[in-house]
């Protein structure tokens, strides 16, 4: 048990380090709820197996995007090992499948610790897949929430994927509200046996640039960034571009523009303190 407990809080320290912004060594601390220590020696696990770490100006930690690793080489034995943890993950996965393929069990091979990862995220797509073909609940377990920085449980109601697979539309039970889960930012799922209790109130439509659904109620966001702010927004959150200008006067960047919920406004407001200025919400957040 304590073996997968580590293997879940590295997934963890990933999705953390792939999410901007960078992070430093006493945020993800605080963050997985581990000492500073445990941090660097998952660093040195995680460049064992092939991920890239860099540093910004401010000593924070994270791992580019498209990031390129370096090979290893594995025994006969630990490659029929983790040839047999990948069939576990499911049936049908192309990425799981293109992974298989380059597994030789009489001989050595070349994997990268960037495809360990993406066949982790092929058995989350398939497992989804399997809560919404049986009509049941499902757990999001330890889903990372960029805009708060928490890490806590979710039980939703699985709808549909979005396009490239990248997010779970789901309704959440908690809130009431169809939300928008990035899927590289869930640990683990468990298909519980609840059946689906809620399928009146599924009703999607086109998201905000912050991911939200419609509830039929809509509010409008006028706000000044500064320049790391907005490059966090616009690198975090590519549907806000459009709507973000640069005013030369005030060397600042402005953003205006109509969202469905104030929710993911406000954590980006609270998470850059200093950074964002006359922030102005509709009387809907004043009520």
């Amino acid at each position: 048990m304590y073996n997968q407990h580590k293997i879940l809080r590295v997934f963890q320290l990933i999705n953390l380090l792939k999410a901007k912004p960078s992070k430093s060594i006493r945020s993800l601390a605080k963050t997985l709820a581990i000492d500073n220590r445990t941090i660097y020696r998952y660093f040195d696990l995680l460049r064992e197996v092939g991920f890239e770490l860099e540093k910004d100006c401010y000593n924070r930690y994270f791992i580019p995007d498209e990031t390129s690793v370096s090979p290893f080489s594995l025994s006969p034995e630990e490659s029929a090992l983790l040839k047999e943890l990948l069939m576990t993950s499911g049936k049908g996965s192309i990425l799981k499948d293109s992974i298989l393929k380059k597994l030789y069990i009489h001989s050595d091979i070349h994997i990268q610790g960037g495809q360990v990862f993406k066949a982790h995220l092929s058995s989350l797509v398939e497992k989804v897949g399997e809560a919404i073909a049986k009509g049941k609940q499902l757990l999001i377990k330890k889903y990372y929430s960029a805009n708060s920085n928490t890490i806590d449980d979710r039980i939703v109601e699985p709808i549909h994927f979005t396009d490239n697979y990248q997010n779970l539309v789901a309704f959440e039970v908690a809130t009431k509200q169809v939300k928008y889960f990035n899927i590289e930012r869930m640990t683990t799922l468990e298909i519980l046996p609840k059946a689906i209790q809620h399928a009146d109130l599924h009703k999607t439509s086109t998201p905000d640039v912050f991911g939200f659904g419609g509830s039929g109620q809509t509010h409008d966001v006028d706000m000044w960034l500064s320049l790391r702010a907005y490059v966090f927004l616009k690198e975090e959150y590519p549907l806000t571009i459009p709507y973000l200008k640069y005013d030369k006067k005030r060397d600042q960047y402005r953003l205006q523009v109509t969202v469905n919920n104030l929710a993911p406004v406000q954590r980006f407001v609270n998470g850059l303190e200093g950074e964002v200025f006359d922030v102005e919400f509709t009387k809907y957040y004043r009520e």
